[in-house]
Formats: C-alpha cells, sequence, structure tokens
C-alpha cells in the first residue's frame, strides 16, 4: 500500500538523475549565453547572475588571479541577497576588494583552491574570506542566508588558474551528489576557455587596431625598402658576372643607386705586404669625370699606414680598426695624400655634405675601403637604415672581392695541383710498369728453377746411389720446391695485384666447373694440412651442371689463397671447404677454426697490403711471422668482383674461428640446355634414364 524501501529508492534514484540533467542543461545554457561575450568582465558579471537565477548558488563571486604579481582579489559579486546584505552590513566593504598575496599567510581555502589547483568544499564561511571578513561576520551571513558550505571553483586557461568561482549552499557538502560535481567541473572547464577566447579576441582585436594605424607608415617603410633591396639585387647581380678583381670594382661603384642624396663612391684597396692603401677606382659619372681633371690620375694617390704622421687620418683609422667613420670635414680622410688646397674644391664640385668611410673586409682580411659620397642632407639627418644599407653595400662588395681574389688563387693552386697530379700519375704508372716487368723477370727463373728442380726429383729415383743420401737429396729438392712454388705464387699476387691497380686484370670467358677447381684445391692442400695436424674437408652441395662463365685459373687462384689462408692460421681443429648453390649464385665456403677476425678487423680484411697478423702461434707455442705480401684478399676480391660476384667474411670474433665466402653467378642457360635440362628431370621424375 505504501510502496517498498526499493521503490522509493529507485523514486529517489530517478529523481536525482532528472535534476543531473536539469542541472547539466542549465550549465550548457549558461555556457552558451557567456560564449558570445567578448570581455572578462562581460563574462563573469553573466554567469553570477545566472548561476543564482537557473542553478540555485547564492552569494556567488569571482576572484581573479595574477601569477606574475602572486595575488588574487575579489573583483565580482552578483546581486544576490547575500551579496547585498554583506555590503550593507559593511562586512564586504572597499578593503574586500583589494588584491592580496597567494602564499602569504592566512591561506584561505579560495587561495588553496589556487594553489592546488581543486574544487575545495568547506562548511565554514570564514575559511573562504579571512581576510577580509571575520569569523564573526562570517558566521552572521551564513545564519542570516541559511547558507550550510561553499564551494571554490578554480578557473583555468592554459594550464593555469586564472580565476576562483565561489558560492554558497544550502546544504551539507555530504549531500553535494557526484554527478553535481562533474557538472561543475566541466562547467568552469568551459568557462576557463570562453574566457580565454575572449581574452585572445580582445588582444586580436588591439592588435588590429594597431595594426591599421602602422599600415600607412608600413607602407612607406616598405616603399623605400622595395627601392633599397632592388638596387641591392642589381648590385649583386652586376658585381657576379665577372671574377676579374678590376672589373668588379668598376662595377661595383658604378652600379650604386644615385639617389637620396648618394652621389657616388670612392674605392681604395689595400696592399697587406706594403701597407699602402691605394685608390683604385670612383663612380663613373660626369661630375666624377671633373674631379678627375682636377686630381690627375686617380691612381697615383697613396696612403701608407706605417706613416706616423697619418696615425688620425680617417682611412687609416677604417683600415685598422674595421669600422666605418661618418665624416663632415673630408679632409681628414683624404688629405693627405690630396693636397690640402684641392680638397676644397672637390668638395665644393660635388657640393659634399658629409662622406660614408667603411672598410672592406671579409674573414678578417681586409680589401680597402669605400667611400660613400653624400649630397643633399646633413651628418645628423643619417637613419639607422641608411647606415644599415650601407653596411650591406660593403658587405656585398666584400664578398664579391674576395670571390674574385679567392678564384685566382684556386686559378693558381688548381695549375700546380694539375702538374703534381700529372706527376704522380706518371709516377703510378712508372711504379705500375716496374712491377710488371719485375714480376715477368722474376717469374722466368722462378719457372726454370721449378722445372729444374722436377727434372732433379725424377732424376733421383732412376740413378744408384745410398738411400741415405737418396732421402737428404729428395729432402732439399722438396724444401726447394716448395720455396719455388710459395715464391712462384707471391709474383702472381704482386702481378694481379698491379693489373688490378692498372685496370688491366683480364678474365677469360669461359665454361667453369667450381666444384672441379675446389676438388683441385683440396687435393693440392690435403696433404699439406695433415702435415699441420689438421683435418681438411671438402663438402660439395652443387651439381656437375650448375657452371658459371669467367676464368678457370683465377677463381682457382682466389680458392687456392682462401684455402692456404686457413691452413696457415689454424692450428688446430678443422678446414673445411663447402661449396653449394641457389637459382642464381655458385657459394663456395671455407671455413676454419683458427683464431678468427676481431669485429673492428673485417672492414680492413680485403684493403691492399692489409694484414690481420703480423705473427701467428704455433703448435709449439712459438711466434712466427707468416708469410704473403698482404695482397692475396686484395686480389682475391678484385677477381670475384670482375666476375660479378662478391667476397665477404663471417666471424664470432677471437678464438672462435671464421668461415671466408664468396659467390659468382650461375650460367644463364639458353633455350635448347633449358629444355634438356628439363626432359632430364622429367626422365628423373619418371624413373628413366
Amino acid at each position: 500500500m505504501f510502496g517498498s524501501k526499493k521503490d522509493k529508492s529507485s523514486i529517489n534514484q530517478v529523481n536525482q538523475l532528472n535534476e543531473d540533467i536539469s542541472r547539466l542543461f542549465v550549465a550548457q545554457n549558461i555556457i552558451q549565453l557567456i560564449s558570445h561575450k567578448n570581455s572578462f568582465e562581460e563574462i563573469a558579471i553573466e554567469i553570477l547572475n545566472q548561476i543564482e537565477k537557473k542553478m540555485n548558488y547564492t552569494g556567488a563571486s569571482i576572484s581573479v588571479v595574477d601569477t606574475d604579481k602572486d595575488t588574487i582579489e575579489l573583483k565580482y559579486t552578483s546581486d544576490s541577497f547575500v551579496s547585498t546584505l554583506s555590503k550593507k552590513l559593511n562586512i564586504l566593504d572597499k578593503n574586500s576588494f583589494l588584491p592580496l598575496k597567494l602564499s602569504t599567510e592566512p591561506i584561505t581555502l579560495t587561495k588553496k583552491a589556487v594553489l592546488e589547483n581543486r574544487i575545495i568544499i568547506d562548511k565554514d564561511l570564514y575559511k573562504f574570506t579571512v581576510p577580509p571578513m571575520s569569523m564573526e561576520k562570517a558566521k552572521m551571513i551564513q545564519s542570516i542566508s541559511m547558507t550550510k558550505c561553499m564551494v571554490a571553483l578554480p578557473i583555468r586557461a592554459q594550464g593555469k588558474v586564472i580565476a576562483v568561482l565561489n558560492f554558497t549552499l544550502k546544504k551539507d557538502p555530504e549531500e553535494i551528489h557526484e554527478n553535481e560535481m562533474k557538472t561543475l567541473e566541466l562547467f568552469v572547464d568551459q568557462i576557463g576557455l570562453i574566457i580565454d577566447n575572449a581574452t585572445k579576441y580582445q588582444e586580436i582585436k588591439s592588435f588590429n587596431v594597431q595594426l591599421e594605424n602602422n599600415v600607412q607608415i608600413a607602407t612607406d617603410s616598405l616603399r623605400i625598402q622595395y627601392e633599397d633591396l632592388s638596387s641591392l639585387y642589381n648590385l649583386t647581380s652586376l658585381i657576379s658576372h665577372t671574377l676579374d678583381p678590376e672589373k668588379v670594382a668598376q662595377i661595383a661603384v658604378n652600379s650604386l643607386p644615385q639617389r637620396n642624396g648618394l652621389l657616388g663612391a670612392i674605392l681604395t684597396s689595400f696592399d697587406e705586404k706594403s701597407g699602402n692603401i691605394i685608390f683604385w677606382t670612383l663612380t663613373r659619372n660626369n661630375i666624377s669625370n671633373a674631379v678627375e681633371k682636377v686630381l690627375g690620375n686617380f691612381s697615383e694617390y697613396k696612403i701608407n699606414i706605417a706613416n706616423e704622421n697619418l696615425k688620425d687620418n680617417i682611412m687609416v683609422k677604417t683600415i685598422l680598426e674595421k669600422k666605418p667613420y661618418f665624416i663632415e670635414n673630408i679632409e681628414d680622410a683624404y688629405s693627405p695624400p690630396i693636397p690640402a688646397t684641392i680638397v676644397p674644391v672637390i668638395k665644393k664640385i660635388l657640393d659634399l655634405k658629409y662622406v660614408a668611410i667603411y672598410p672592406i673586409f671579409s674573414r678578417n682580411k681586409v680589401y680597402g675601403t669605400i667611400t660613400y659620397l653624400i649630397q643633399n642632407k646633413k651628418l645628423s639627418d643619417i637613419t639607422k637604415e641608411e647606415k644599415q644599407l650601407y653596411e650591406t653595400y660593403s658587405y656585398q662588395i666584400s664578398i664579391a672581392l674576395e670571390n674574385s681574389t679567392l678564384y685566382k688563387e684556386s686559378k693558381k693552386i688548381q695549375q700546380n695541383l694539375e702538374q703534381a697530379l700529372q706527376q704522380v700519375q706518371l709516377a703510378r704508372k712508372h711504379e705500375q710498369d716496374m712491377i710488371d716487368i719485375l714480376g715477368h723477370e722474376l717469374r722466368t727463373p722462378a719457372t726454370i728453377c721449378k722445372g729444374n728442380i722436377e727434372l732433379l726429383q725424377s732424376y733421383t729415383k732412376n740413378i744408384e746411389i745410398p738411400e741415405q743420401d737418396k732421402v737428404k737429396i729428395n729432402s732439399k729438392l722438396k724444401s726447394a720446391y716448395s720455396a719455388i712454388i710459395q715464391e712462384a705464387n707471391l709474383i702472381s699476387e704482386l702481378l694481379s695485384a698491379a693489373k688490378l691497380d692498372s685496370g688491366q686484370l683480364v678474365i677469360s670467358n669461359e665454361e667453369v666447373n667450381v666444384m672441379d677447381l675446389a676438388q683441385a684445391v683440396y687435393q693440392n692442400y690435403v696433404d699439406i694440412a695433415e702435415k699441420k695436424g689438421l683435418k681438411l674437408e671438402f663438402i660439395n652441395k652443387c651439381d656437375n651442371s650448375i657452371l658459371t662463365v669467367g676464368d678457370n685459373i683465377r677463381i682457382e687462384e682466389v680458392l687456392d689463397n682462401l684455402t692456404s689462408n686457413a691452413i696457415k692460421y689454424t692450428n688446430k681443429g678443422t678446414v673445411t671447404m663447402i661449396i653449394d648453390h641457389d637459382d642464381k649464385y655458385i657459394y663456395a665456403h671455407i671455413k676454419d677454426s683458427g683464431n678468427g677476425v676481431p669485429k673492428e678487423e673485417i672492414p680492413q680484411l680485403f684493403k691492399k697490403f692489409h694484414r690481420l697478423n703480423n705473427y701467428i702461434s704455433t703448435s709449439d707455442n712459438k711466434l712466427v711471422r707468416p708469410g704473403g705480401t698482404g695482397l692475396g684478399l686484395y686480389v682475391a676480391k678484385g677477381i670475384i668482383q670482375a666476375h660479378g660476384g662478391t667476397i665477404w667474411v663471417d666471424s664470432e670474433g677471437e678464438g672462435k674461428g671464421s668461415t671466408f665466402s664468396f659467390s659468382i653467378p650461375i650460367k644463364e642457360l639458353n633455350k635448347e640446355e633449358k629444355d634438356a635440362n628439363d626432359t632430364q628431370d622429367m626422365f628423373k621424375k619418371l624413373g628413366l634414364k
């Protein structure tokens, strides 16, 4: 009849939900109203009036924060009963609206909302407002208005608190629903955005007013700057057309704009060795022609900076101090060397008011000076912009003169370098020719010695001599044969390297069975490896039909070199030769269990004359210097690259062995060969021969 507790709870939840939705719509309505305001004050007053009328919050106020001054100031109050009563009772007087320091005692809850950047709720009104309100006055207001708590909401813009919204509620803090707090948080966040936009709007509006006021001034200034830039561009363009210093100098002074009182310019050059300032050239026009008639030969006038009598001369000062001078008495600059009686005549002819003398220098090297001749205006009338323009002209002329001077010097250097390069190339050619001739000359006797040793070895088998002597003779012959083979290999490496360097390495174009070559190298070294206590293995994963195109002798030379190195630098364990392939390449891998290659050494391995170790240890812990020229891997790389292949090394580091590998392209089959292979494959699948 009266309903269950569960029904009442559901009704309360529905009522609370309706209240939350209503509050949210009211908040959004207020936001829409203030979004059309264009000033902080308009926004603040509208907020205070609306939240009391529509959200039933009383005693609303807004305090403004100035973080730069570390102050908070009560700025705006509503027209509510609480606010009006507070003013009538002098609880809020003029002192209430004075700025207060944020960081000084007492720290009110309003201040705390700023400092901690969070919403503050408390039952005691005086905690928010002291100072200026006393505890007694605060309790009086709280009693009359029947408020139970007060809320301080920080208003944020651009990540900082700019104001605090305060108001009172006629309910205890624990009665404030969570959704109401979320609505208030969203409400003040939107207020912050609107205030920030309004502030920016005012700034832009103020800027636009200022901009409009300056448009005419800016337009006039831009027109002048445009004219100056045009003249500067013209100057730069003209002097960049030549690298002859004499032409650069004359073009520079002739292309200066003769306006705004600038009549022209005089250019001097400075010879650092002699210390002379030499009058070089001046702007060519009717007036300068008249001056030259008075002066005579312009280039005869010189000033020496070492002359003690001229230490106060403005031209000398400009050179030594590398700074400009502006003078009305041009005699101070040009007399001497120009006679004192002539200078006033020139000044009168040109109607000069003053001259501006700038140093022409770049990278601390002084090339001379340029004097700007000014008519129709006093020295006191010169503007900052004009000085800047003269400085820019001077700088551009400095760069042009520096470039032309450097060009002349670079031409000499280039000629010297070309001569030196020709000498180096000639010496290099002589060196290559000498190595080539020397290699061939050495190869001939080595070949003769090899043949004679082989003859002696066969001869000893057929003569009757004591067995002991025969063993000794064969041992010596075998040692000599080994030495001559080693010598022949070194000569071959040297010749190959020389041919690589000169681009004369010839690669024949024939079918090559890499597996057969590797098998031959294996047979050559299997006994040598066994005598050193090593096991030499050969693994073939390549079919006999897989061929490449190239040079049999050269590819065998690479296999020989890699196998020889593996045995040389391995003291115990195994050296394995592996021949493999894929669809495009044949691969050879020479894997050893030797000392390995340090990672930092790998990029250097295939460079000319590079040796990984100058000494290696033997099985009896002795250090010996391995043979070789340091050219083997360099030559091997050149040979493999000439075949269109790649050579590389893999090593996990010292003591873990290494694998030297190379790849060369598989020979491309023609149509008949492909058809034959396809037929053979088909027969194999069918089990036919």
